[in-house]
């Protein structure tokens, strides 16, 4: 993912129910890595923000590359 761009106004609770649904039922059994290319502080910020909702497994599939 580029996330070069992304924002706060990308941070609607509504969107952050569909991402963190989609890495528990999706990328979970069919992705290795999900790799965030570009991150700003508030791509961070997002991560930071599910973390707690995710698995461990799925937290060691996501990596950010600056």
């Amino acid at each position: 993912f580029n996330l070069e761009g992304f924002g706060y106004q990308h941070l609607y609770l509504d969107d952050i129910k569909k991402v963190i649904n989609v890495l528990l039922k999706i990328f979970v059994n069919t992705n290795y890595k999900i790799v965030c290319c570009f991150p700003n502080f508030v791509a961070r910020m997002a991560n930071k923000a599910i973390q707690p909702f995710i698995n461990e497994r799925i937290k060691r599939k996501i990596v950010f590359l600056d």
